[in-house]
């Protein structure tokens, strides 16, 4: 069985043609995007198969458990 490469935050910018910091904004602080940017970013994120940021990077990131 072979497993798909998964998709990640920056595939999702790429495909979109916005900023990595975009896309993540629209995740972590949507009111910070605009609704027409904010939807086009969800759109392409929901047709990549990406489900949002891996909330271990938010513990990585913050030295937090």
């Amino acid at each position: 069985m072979t497993t798909s490469p998964k998709v990640t935050l920056l595939d999702v910018a790429r495909a979109a043609g916005v900023s990595r910091s975009t896309v993540s904004n629209v995740f972590a602080h949507p009111e910070r995007v605009k609704q027409d940017v904010r939807k086009a970013v969800e759109n392409t994120a929901r047709s990549l198969g990406y489900i949002g940021p891996d909330p271990r990077g938010q513990l990585l990131r913050t030295g937090t458990v």
